[in-house]
């Protein structure tokens, strides 16, 4: 009997601050001052139940729909997957095309100092051939040719080629690449053309300054005519026999 004994006083006591917890709690004080009746409690755990167990059942109902809507998501993360996978190979295939830029980016530099380099040559070869060759013309002319312009165009160029290929050293202009003409096959092999041309060209110079000459001592003879376009219009083939054949 002495175990089932209950303290009344202590029950009392527990009850009593269970009350006054309960009046402390906000939500409590909340319900009770909008005039809630505590009692109906049970009621609304009855009503959730209710709604617990129509959702269930709505959910059952649409178990197919949702079951469409789980393989669709599947599909859609297979699809994704595979757009992953093609992505990944896009930015590899782009990472190999880079390089690859990059790599003709190099050739392309490198081809352009090749080319730079391969023109510089072609215009010092040009020069140098254009100081060395001998037209088969200017040979012609020189060697047969009447006296006139264009016979002086000749012996300018002929003037020309003889300083080039007699000048000690490369010439300035930075022609035969950089080597002295007369160094050259091709300028021991032009170099006795170019001094038979002199010499022929120094007898008709002579021939024709000698020819204008006795004209001016011909009586009646326009003089004035024949110092401007026999004398003055030819002053550089007297330079060349200055320079070719002074004793001349």
């Amino acid at each position: 009997m002495a175990e089932n004994y209950v303290d009344l006083g202590d029950m009392g006591e527990n009850f009593a601050e269970d009350l006054e917890r309960f009046a402390e709690d906000t939500f409590i004080q909340a319900a009770l001052g909008q005039g809630v009746d505590l009692r109906y409690s049970r009621q609304i755990e009855q009503e959730l139940r209710e709604v617990e167990v129509e959702s269930a059942r709505d959910y059952v109902a649409q178990s197919e729909q949702v079951v469409d809507l789980h393989n669709q998501m599947q599909s859609c993360d297979a699809i994704l997957k595979r757009m992953q996978e093609m992505l990944l190979g896009f930015q590899a295939d782009l990472v190999g095309i880079s390089d690859e830029i990059k790599h003709l980016q190099e050739e392309s530099l490198s081809m352009n100092v090749k080319l730079r380099n391969r023109r510089a040559v072609e215009s010092g070869l040009k020069g140098f051939l254009e100081n060395v060759v001998v037209p088969p013309a200017m040979v012609s002319h020189i060697s047969s040719g009447e006296v006139n312009d264009a016979y002086l165009e000749y012996v300018i160029m002929l003037n020309s080629r003889l300083h080039y290929a007699e000048d000690e050293g490369p010439p300035a202009d930075g022609t035969s690449l950089g080597l002295d003409p007369s160094e050259t096959v091709a300028g021991r092999e032009v170099q006795p053309e170019l001094d038979r041309l002199r010499q022929r060209a120094v007898s008709k110079v002579r021939e024709y300054f000698l020819y204008k000459i006795g004209e001016l001592r011909k009586p009646k003879t326009n003089v004035q005519m024949i110092q401007k376009t026999g004398l003055l219009n030819y002053h550089h083939l007297m330079q060349f026999l200055i320079e070719s054949s002074p004793q001349v």
